[in-house]
């Protein structure tokens, strides 16, 4: 593709990175463009193409990669990563290196490259629910039993437990440290889950006889287990994953961010309040204007919509269900008028532009069940 630029034509590749992929081959196509791709190249204003469709990218398209990408890319089947059961937050599998995973490095270099990919280009709500310890050792922060918390709180509130125990009053240390032992019956040692078996991770003594945790060294077994999880047990997988970020975002730009502005960038914000979405709309005008009251009938159903349809309309109008950074009032929605009764014709999107372009039905009914319709038949870019 040609674009003009100073009265010349030029290739697109010569001003963007180009990213082309098939819909059903987008974890392949993508790995492949990222390991053959330098710094200078992962540098330029990303532009994403799926092969055989007709969408311009604006930035909707780019949503619509990075969601579709993330579903698969770090869901748990792919093996790099896992979400715990409790806080759901995904983190580094520590048996990704382990057979008969055939995972290397270089994956994981490309996995950070995709995050790189993100925060250079300012693409908030990636859809993947990474926890702040991530950010922080992005940034060379050391990490907390904060960070263990929420990250897997049913490990730190066992965790508590040991810590908080306390001796009945008056029992010689010696008989409290035998009973705090065979209360616990712990030892120096963490177990993790790798391809459906149980496997254990000495952290002090030997393989045979791991140290036993005791009362006056459980902070230390605390400690140890709290670096295991957020450090040690993942410290390959997370330095093959720090490098590709920072071939992208290694940079003075990237510098002055803190670990909670990169955490925005990627997650983007919680907010769901649609009174927020509201105060920045705007309707665009038109040779037929919507008749009066018909923008409060649409913000009443918008309204009601219940947390899953208010995500599905969000993603449906801007390629992401997450707001960006600032909230929701700054998605800067447009709502267009595209014709009127009779119609049975479905409301419909431009993600590159955050517009909704909405027919004037006849009644609050009709509205809410075709635009209910739209929002949750969505998938894919073509221009009509």
């Amino acid at each position: 593709q040609m674009l003009a630029f100073g009265g010349i034509q030029v290739p697109a590749e010569a001003m963007f990175f180009v990213l082309e992929v098939g819909r059903s081959t987008v974890v392949p196509d993508t790995m492949r463009l990222l390991q053959s791709s330098g710094p200078d190249t992962l540098r330029k204003p990303l532009k994403v193409k799926f092969r055989d469709e007709e969408g311009v990218d604006q930035g909707g398209v780019a949503k619509e990669f990075f969601r579709l990408l993330s579903d698969q890319m770090f869901s748990p089947i792919f093996g790099a990563f896992k979400p715990d059961s409790d806080s759901q937050y995904v983190w580094f599998d520590p048996a990704s290196f382990e057979e008969p995973s055939e995972l290397r490095p270089e994956e994981f270099e490309t996995f950070g490259k995709v995050l790189g990919l993100v925060v250079y280009n300012n693409l908030p709500g990636f859809d993947v629910s990474f926890p702040p310890a991530l950010f922080k050792k992005l940034k060379g922060l050391p990490t907390s039993m904060q960070d263990l918390c929420i990250l897997f709180p049913s490990h730190a509130l066992s965790l508590q437990a040991v810590l908080d125990w306390r001796p009945p009053e008056g029992l010689p240390l010696q008989e409290a440290d035998q009973l705090f032992q065979d209360t616990f019956c712990l030892d120096f040692c963490v177990s993790y889950e790798a391809f459906g078996t149980t496997k254990t991770k000495v952290l002090r003594g030997s393989e045979s006889s791991p140290e036993a945790v005791t009362l006056s060294n459980r902070h230390d077994f605390a400690e140890a287990f709290k670096d295991w999880y957020l450090e040690h047990g993942i410290a390959a997988q997370f330095e093959a994953f720090r490098r590709g970020f920072a071939i992208v975002c290694g940079s003075p730009v990237y510098d002055v961010l803190s670990a909670v502005e990169v955490e925005a960038i990627v997650c983007g914000e919680k907010d769901l309040d649609f009174a927020n979405l509201r105060k920045g709309s705007a309707v665009v005008q038109a040779e037929v204007n919507f008749r009066e009251g018909y923008m409060d009938r649409l913000w009443e159903v918008l309204m009601a919509f219940d947390v899953m349809q208010k995500r599905q309309f969000l993603k449906f109008v801007t390629g992401s269900d997450i707001a960006p950074v600032g909230g929701l009032e700054r998605l800067g929605l447009k709502i267009q008028r595209n014709g009127g009764e009779p119609t049975d014709r479905l409301p419909t999107s431009q993600t590159c532009f955050n517009l909704l372009m909405l027919p004037e039905y006849s009644d609050p009914a009709k509205l809410k069940r075709l635009l209910t319709t739209a929002i949750e038949n969505a998938e894919g870019f073509g221009l009509q």
